[in-house]
């Protein structure tokens, strides 16, 4: 038996997981860093065909000037909505030079959570309906 940890990004308009990292024993910076990227890549076409996932927080229709979809080389734009603030529980990882060289890179706020105050983490709900609801009903 191997134990895992999950780490997710949510984001805390839509109450949606806009990024998701599973990995055995313990995270480590390049998870999170990981997750952070998931946040902020365009999703690929699934393998039977369908549907990306759409972006969260972005509408299916934004009118946009043509020559601001691409940059001066004609690569295309990230239609995304940018990280703010992470929101963390104090974890080390969360505080290591990586971690903060990729948020200071992207221009995101690192900001803990208040001890003993869940309102700070929306995330901890989801991971007790996870652990209660999906988790509780698997066998082993």
């Amino acid at each position: 038996m191997v134990r895992c940890e999950l780490t997710v990004a949510m984001d805390l308009y839509s109450r949606c997981i806009v990024g998701l990292r599973l990995t055995p024993v313990s995270t480590k910076s390049v998870d999170v860093a990981g997750v952070l990227y998931e946040t902020v890549r365009p999703r690929e076409s699934r393998a039977d065909g369908g549907e990306p996932l759409p972006y969260c927080g972005v509408p299916s229709a934004v009118v946009v000037a043509a020559e601001k979809l691409v940059d001066r080389d004609g690569q295309p734009l990230l239609p995304t909505v940018a990280t703010e603030t992470i929101i963390f529980d104090h974890g080390k990882v969360y505080l290591s030079n990586h971690i903060k060289s990729v948020c200071a890179k992207l221009r995101i706020s690192l900001q803990p959570a208040r001890p003993k105050t869940p309102t700070d983490k929306p995330v901890e709900r989801w991971f007790g309906t996870l652990n209660k609801g999906i988790l509780a009903a698997l066998p082993g």
